[in-house]
């Protein structure tokens, strides 16, 4: 049997059923609460080293900001305020941090233009942004304290519109605070030699190395232009070339010493801008090009440039004035030698400068004229065909000679020349002819100059015999050349029997000289020889 209820528990019923339809509604009531140590707020918006607390008020999520992935500003998520409705209903998301720093992130919302999202630094509110907006950048200072930091989303009408949410992205905070640490350093002693630091004009009592902790804004530190063991102030390792530098960040500052001073050389080409040159210091070859600089110096030195630059151009001053290749240099500074276009400097080879016929074991000496870049030392290289197959030497210096001895393993071959350039430089010149290289003797013979082989004096218009041995078969004629210091300077006979005699009449127009040697060579093989000592024109 059914029962009926009576009026006023129905009634009690009806409104029981009423409040909790509009409490679902969120017409009436409210859920809120505190979420504490949010790590996955800090993933989102890219910064874990802050601890981040969310608060929520409202219905529906009960976790209040959460990461989104499918609206970011950047690395692929952000933090989305909690889902909030009714008049009157917020959510928010906070962290604190203690200044001064600066503070930088990114925000959107997208929600009806009667719904907010706020930044608040200590309650009070710094930026607002409303309705539905793109990602905007919002960058504050914070000054010194503590401070809670709140993003909150409200609702201030009744309305759901857009994704009725606000977003938070890539939160930057750098604190202002920044301890700095100043060294100092001797080039001579390290780390030794302790010097006074001076804070902001004011001496702070300490020396070298100390920390400056707790630091905000901009301060100056300056250490003494000379240390105690007398050497000079340099430089910052930052480059700061004042005793005093100027410090705004976190950081280590080394202040640099040195013995005495420092000079730079450098070379200017008015046609080709900085070509390096070789620095003589004090009369000697430093074994540097410019640029360079040289520390340490006390005193009074001598830097000496080249008059010509390999390319032909000729040095014409310093940037002091000084017109002389010479500079002397009392202080610190940087020293140009200036270059333009001149006469030409370069080398001409002179031997072997074609016709030569060398044997693999024997001694020759290369020989060119060094030109006005004496100052410069040279390469020499073997071309064969056109191309290099050995190095002679890769540096020796421009003074017109060179001893070579041709290795035994070296191939023969009728197609050698002498390559001789500037070491470090392209420029240079080559043999105008061929010279030959022979095969112990080539058709298995060789031959031995016998007279004259040195120390003879024979007079202009005499008659004297040219005289050889052979071995084996050298060939049936040979040629035979006057040398004068190794360069070939005229031929007596272009073919004679090789019969171990010929009948010279020397010229009464050959220059006289002391450095005259025979060379007697196989017109048919790679025999050849030279006599062993100079012998005199008279």
């Amino acid at each position: 049997m059914k029962r009926r209820l009576s009026s006023a528990r129905a009634t009690v019923l009806c409104l029981v059923i009423l409040f909790s339809l509009l409490l679902g509604s969120g017409l009436v009531g409210d859920c809120q609460g505190f979420v504490w140590d949010r790590t996955d707020i800090g993933e989102a918006v890219d910064n874990t080293a802050l601890a981040w607390n969310s608060f929520f008020s409202g219905y529906g999520d009960s976790n209040g900001w959460q990461p989104s992935t499918t609206v970011y500003y950047y690395g692929g998520d952000s933090a989305k305020s909690g889902h909030v409705y009714g008049v009157g209903s917020y959510s928010y998301v906070e962290t604190s941090v203690t200044g001064p720093g600066d503070l930088k992130f990114w925000w959107k919302i997208s929600a009806s233009v009667a719904d907010y999202l706020s930044f608040y630094d200590q309650g009070s509110s710094r930026a607002v942004i409303s309705g539905n907006t793109g990602w905007q950048q919002i960058v504050l200072h914070v000054d010194s304290g503590s401070h809670l930091l709140r993003w909150s989303y409200k609702k201030t009408g009744s309305i759901v519109d857009n994704l009725d949410a606000g977003f938070l992205d890539k939160v930057e905070w750098t604190s202002a605070i920044y301890s700095a640490t100043i060294w100092g350093w001797d080039y001579i002693n390290g780390w030794q030699i302790p010097v006074p630091i001076s804070k902001d004009g004011v001496a702070t009592g300490y020396y070298t190395p100390h920390t400056f902790t707790g630091l905000t804004g901009t301060h100056t530190f300056t250490v003494p232009s000379k240390n105690s063991v007398g050497h000079y102030f340099s430089d910052w390792s930052t480059d700061w070339t004042d005793e005093t530098i100027i410090v705004s960040a976190g950081g280590t500052y080394t202040a640099r010493y040195r013995a005495g001073y420092s000079a730079t050389i450098w070379s200017w080409c008015a046609v080709e801008g900085w070509p390096s040159v070789p620095i003589y210091k004090n009369g000697v070859y430093s074994g540097y090009y410019t640029p360079h600089t040289f520390s340490g110096l006390t005193g009074t030195h001598t830097f000496r440039v080249p008059d010509t630059h390999t390319t032909g151009h000729a040095f014409y001053e310093w940037s002091t004035g000084s017109t002389s290749t010479t500079l002397s240099v009392t202080s610190a500074g940087v020293y140009t030698a200036r270059y333009k276009l001149g006469t030409s400097g370069t080398l001409t080879v002179t031997s072997p400068n074609g016709g030569e016929v060398w044997m693999p074991g024997t001694t020759h000496t290369i020989t060119w004229k060094p030109g006005s870049n004496t100052g410069y030392p040279v390469s020499i290289k073997l071309l064969k065909a056109g191309v290099v197959v050995g190095t002679m030497t890769s540096s020796t210096p421009n003074d017109g000679s060179f001893s070579w001895t041709i290795s035994s393993s070296r191939a023969p071959g009728t197609d050698y020349r002498v390559l001789i350039h500037f070491t470090g430089y392209t420029i240079g010149d080559t043999s105008d002819g061929y010279f030959t290289i022979g095969s112990g003797g080539g058709g298995g013979g060789t031959i031995t100059v016998t007279s004259p082989n040195g120390g003879e004096s024979w007079a202009h218009g005499t008659t004297h015999l040219v005289t050889w041995t052979w071995t084996g078969s050298p060939g049936a004629n040979v040629k035979i050349e006057l040398l004068k210091a190794g360069a070939s300077v005229g031929t007596a006979v272009a073919s004679t029997p090789n019969d171990g005699s010929f009948s010279w009449t020397i010229s009464s127009t050959r220059p006289a000289g002391t450095d005259y040697k025979i060379r007697v060579s196989s017109t048919t093989t790679s025999a050849t020889d030279t006599s062993n000592n100079n012998f005199n024109i008279t």
